[in-house]
Protein backbone atom coordinates (compact mmCIF):
# COMPACT_ATOMS: atom_id res chain seq x y z
CA UNK A 1 0.00 0.00 0.00
CA UNK A 2 1.96 3.16 -1.21
CA UNK A 3 1.51 6.58 0.36
CA UNK A 4 -1.25 8.83 -1.52
CA UNK A 5 0.26 12.15 -3.16
CA UNK A 6 -1.90 14.92 -3.87
CA UNK A 7 -1.53 17.94 -6.16
CA UNK A 8 0.85 19.83 -4.15
CA UNK A 9 3.18 16.99 -3.75
CA UNK A 10 2.43 16.00 -0.09
CA UNK A 11 2.01 12.78 1.03
CA UNK A 12 -0.93 11.98 3.31
CA UNK A 13 1.16 11.86 6.60
CA UNK A 14 2.65 14.73 5.63
CA UNK A 15 -0.64 16.64 5.15
CA UNK A 16 -1.55 15.19 8.91
CA UNK A 17 1.77 16.28 10.18
CA UNK A 18 1.21 20.27 9.14
CA UNK A 19 -2.92 20.00 10.08
CA UNK A 20 -1.60 19.05 13.61
CA UNK A 21 1.20 21.22 13.72
CA UNK A 22 -1.04 24.06 13.13
CA UNK A 23 -3.56 22.88 15.33
CA UNK A 24 -1.06 22.60 18.28
CA UNK A 25 0.05 26.00 17.10
CA UNK A 26 -3.24 27.12 17.57
CA UNK A 27 -3.87 25.87 20.63
CA UNK A 28 -0.93 27.08 22.10
CA UNK A 29 -1.69 30.58 21.21
CA UNK A 30 -5.29 29.95 22.95
CA UNK A 31 -3.85 29.32 26.12
CA UNK A 32 -1.89 32.39 25.88
CA UNK A 33 -4.35 34.68 25.10
CA UNK A 34 -7.05 32.49 27.92
CA UNK A 35 -3.96 33.23 30.51
CA UNK A 36 -3.73 37.07 29.25
CA UNK A 37 -8.02 37.31 30.09
CA UNK A 38 -7.77 35.29 33.10
CA UNK A 39 -4.81 37.93 34.44
CA UNK A 40 -7.09 40.89 33.18
CA UNK A 41 -10.36 39.51 34.84
CA UNK A 42 -7.98 39.29 38.03
CA UNK A 43 -7.52 42.74 37.47
CA UNK A 44 -10.80 43.93 37.28
CA UNK A 45 -12.00 41.81 40.34
CA UNK A 46 -9.40 43.87 42.79
CA UNK A 47 -10.75 47.06 42.09
CA UNK A 48 -14.18 46.17 42.69
CA UNK A 49 -13.75 44.19 45.28
CA UNK A 50 -11.92 47.57 46.61
CA UNK A 51 -14.90 49.44 46.10
CA UNK A 52 -16.80 47.30 48.23
CA UNK A 53 -14.18 47.03 51.79
CA UNK A 54 -14.26 51.12 50.72
CA UNK A 55 -18.51 50.93 50.55
CA UNK A 56 -18.79 49.20 53.79
CA UNK A 57 -16.25 51.46 55.86
CA UNK A 58 -18.34 54.41 54.81
CA UNK A 59 -21.62 52.89 55.55
CA UNK A 60 -20.42 52.24 58.91
CA UNK A 61 -18.68 55.47 59.47
CA UNK A 62 -22.14 57.21 57.84
CA UNK A 63 -24.21 55.35 61.00
CA UNK A 64 -21.78 56.68 63.45
CA UNK A 65 -22.51 60.07 62.47
CA UNK A 66 -25.98 59.76 62.15
CA UNK A 67 -25.84 57.61 65.74
CA UNK A 68 -23.81 61.06 67.08
CA UNK A 69 -25.84 63.61 65.29
CA UNK A 70 -29.00 62.33 67.26
CA UNK A 71 -27.19 61.72 70.47
CA UNK A 72 -25.92 65.72 69.68
CA UNK A 73 -29.82 66.85 68.78
CA UNK A 74 -30.77 65.46 71.94
CA UNK A 75 -28.61 67.26 74.28
CA UNK A 76 -29.20 70.22 72.14
CA UNK A 77 -32.85 70.09 72.85
CA UNK A 78 -31.96 69.37 76.41
CA UNK A 79 -30.20 72.37 76.51
CA UNK A 80 -32.82 74.36 75.16
CA UNK A 81 -35.31 73.22 77.48
CA UNK A 82 -33.13 74.30 80.52
CA UNK A 83 -32.10 77.53 79.56
CA UNK A 84 -36.01 78.30 78.73
CA UNK A 85 -36.96 76.60 82.57
CA UNK A 86 -34.49 78.78 84.01
CA UNK A 87 -34.88 82.24 82.39
CA UNK A 88 -31.96 84.89 83.68
CA UNK A 89 -29.25 86.89 83.35
CA UNK A 90 -26.13 84.86 82.67
CA UNK A 91 -23.84 87.14 84.92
Amino acid sequence: MGEEINDEGKSRLDRIDAGLQKLAKGHLQFREEYRKLLKGLELLQEPSQDVSARQSRLDETLAQLAAAQRNADEKLAALLITVKLFPGPLM
